[in-house]
């Protein structure tokens, strides 16, 4: 595979949740158990539709399905809970993909970081459980950003943090707010798609669009043998 790398990569900044960790179908679990709890029902078709949208989006759907007085609020904070407990334990489940790609990175001396929609609690408990937390420099949560994705915000944080320009980050991502979010910061983004494949004219934007993230490694090899002349 032939990606049109823009210049230098000084930094590599992954996405969390269904970019290293299958969590989504955890967070579906645990919101259908809250929700079951206080009388309502979610399908798996219906949590898809809350997969990385801004948080006003997302209120505006669950009221559409349980109603306006529903205790959307109560229902995240327990969900909240028992994804936390997830945390405490062995953690989710490692994508594929995950543990090589960062071996190369860390080989050729690049930096990395999560930016993750996720409290950053739980993005660093995630990130110890799975013993990757000396992989990466830093771990950021949307909770230490003034704007979610699509925003830019967290991977124009996350290129100040590790020191390089935004246009010298490379970002993963699965999500079309995810994707949006690294391109509006004016990173090179990959998506790996996950539950739900953004659309054509988001791809569209992007350096390259692969199955996992395995199939990413050979041309950053590639990539990083030509640059340094290996």
């Amino acid at each position: 595979m032939n990606i049109p790398f823009k210049g230098r990569i000084g930094g590599a900044v992954f996405d969390m949740d269904g970019l290293l960790f299958d969590t989504e179908r955890l967070a579906f679990n645990a919101l259908k158990q809250v929700a079951a709890e206080w009388g309502y029902s979610l399908s798996w078709a219906d949590y898809l539709r809350l997969v990385c949208i801004p948080e006003h989006e997302e209120r505006r759907i669950l009221r559409s399905l349980w109603g306006d007085d529903s205790p959307i609020g109560e229902i995240r904070k327990q969900q909240e809970g028992i994804l936390n407990e997830a945390a405490e334990g062995d953690g989710p489940p490692v994508k594929s993909g995950v543990r090589e790609l960062l071996a190369l990175l860390s080989s050729v001396g690049i930096p990395t970081g999560v930016a993750t929609q996720s409290p950053s609690a739980r993005a660093k408990a995630y990130v110890e459980a799975a013993g990757l937390r000396e992989a990466f420099r830093v771990v950021i949560g949307g909770d230490e950003v003034e704007r979610r994705k699509p925003a830019p915000d967290l991977y124009l944080r996350a290129a100040s943090l590790l020191g390089v320009s935004p246009k010298e980050l490379l970002v993963f991502e699965d999500s079309e707010s995810g994707v949006q979010a690294g391109l509006s910061a004016g990173c090179q983004v990959v998506v790996v798609p996950d539950l739900a494949e953004p659309p054509p004219e988001v791809t569209a934007q992007v350096l390259a669009r692969v199955p996992s993230l395995i199939d990413i490694i050979t041309p950053l090899r590639e990539y990083f043998g030509a640059v340094c002349g290996t």
